[in-house]
């Protein structure tokens, strides 16, 4: 399995965890001084606007685009569509709405269903809004700077954002700079085009006849359908029942 589908396909659970836990780490009095400081602006709530969001992303060691998709329909709920294996042809589809998230996975006929609490839906929603003062524009749409910055024993990362509130706070163009062991490793997103219109239905159906999944059991479903995906993967412990992955979809089985 190509390095570009596991980091990509988890991109969106990784980077969430990572803000949560970077605003966990400051008290609330620490977030409240700098918010009264004006250092950072908390965005008020974001009305529905529909929108679909045509992404390119690429990293900094095979500089190839690769197309991806978000929307949002008047209902609130949010989609993010991204290609799989060029082996499989499948595109993968992250579905989240104010109860549940659902990995729709077109490659091995699987949905993977959790239900994140409501403090961390909306620590998450709080985080992703919440940037400077330093404003531009991109395709027409108004945005604003956001970065975070992590730095561990082992390894640092820069994750520079320009979102907008419009669209619910998602990034129209971001950079993630990680160093860990002395290699640098960069990821790159920017907007192609936006349309405010309402998105294709079928963006945001999910097919009957799918099976439900946990992480592990989707990574051995596909090592079934595709042994040489799983030959090459950099991740050998996701078809394991302890898996991080695994781990995290037991916590968020519980509505």
């Amino acid at each position: 399995m190509s390095k570009w589908f596991v980091s990509r396909s988890w991109g969106i659970v990784v980077v969430g965890l990572l803000i949560i836990l970077t605003l966990a780490a400051y008290s609330a009095a620490a977030r409240t001084n700098l918010l009264d400081s004006g250092k950072l602006v908390a965005v008020p709530t974001i009305v529905n606007v529909p929108f679909t969001v045509l992404m390119s992303y690429s990293e900094e060691s095979d500089r190839i685009s690769k197309p991806a998709i978000v929307a949002r329909n008047t209902q609130g709920t949010l989609v993010e569509e991204r290609s799989t294996l060029p082996i499989t042809g499948g595109k993968i589809r992250i579905i989240t709405s104010r109860g549940s998230r659902v990995v729709v996975d077109p490659v091995t006929e699987s949905i993977t269903t959790t239900y994140p609490g409501t403090q961390a839906r909306e620590l998450a929603v709080k985080a992703a809004c919440t940037h400077s003062k330093e404003e531009a524009e991109i395709l027409g749409i108004q945005v604003f700077k956001a970065v975070i910055v992590l730095n561990e024993t082992d390894r640092s990362v820069v994750y520079e954002r320009w979102i907008a509130p419009k669209l619910g706070c998602i990034a129209l163009q971001s950079i993630w700079s990680e160093v860990s062991n002395g290699k640098r490793t960069t990821q790159m997103s920017e907007a192609i085009s936006v349309s405010l219109a309402e998105p294709p239905l079928p963006l945001f159906e999910i097919p009957a006849t799918y099976r439900e999944r946990s992480p592990s059991e989707r990574a051995q479903e596909l090592s079934r359908r595709f042994p040489v995906a799983a030959a090459v993967s950099p991740c050998s412990a996701c078809a394991t029942t302890e898996s991080i992955p695994d781990a995290a979809y037991r916590w968020e089985q519980i509505k």
